[in-house]
């Protein structure tokens, strides 16, 4: 929330080197969600995003170190964790995410980093 208020220079310095992943070179915000293989609700937000057509950055936290270590510095505490830009989903919140990647199609958002 800070990030998408104040800008990058209210992160820390691990969470905008993590941030910096969700947004695209142009610096428009993608999808990233941090989960695992054998969580339910993980699962249910993928198939949600394929069935949607709304392109998407899986990260399998236990799969890769690197994914971990963003994992951590976002201090994640549960599955899913997905960000649309600087914003922050805990669990699997369709109605809410949808939303924002909806406002995302609407409303450019340059210079948010």
């Amino acid at each position: 929330m800070l990030g998408e208020v104040l800008g990058k220079d209210a992160l820390t310095r691990r969470e905008r080197i993590v941030m910096a992943n969700h947004f695209d070179a142009q610096d428009k915000p993608r999808v990233v969600l941090y989960g695992t293989k054998w969580c339910g609700y993980c699962k249910a937000q993928r198939e949600l995003f394929e069935e949607k057509k709304i392109p998407f950055e899986d990260v399998d936290v236990e799969a890769s170190e690197a994914g971990a270590i963003a994992y951590n510095a976002l201090e994640g505490s549960g599955y899913p964790l997905t960000y649309v830009g600087y914003r922050r989903f805990g669990g699997y919140k369709e109605a809410e995410i949808l939303a924002a990647v909806d406002e995302l199609t609407k409303k450019p958002q340059a210079n948010l980093r």
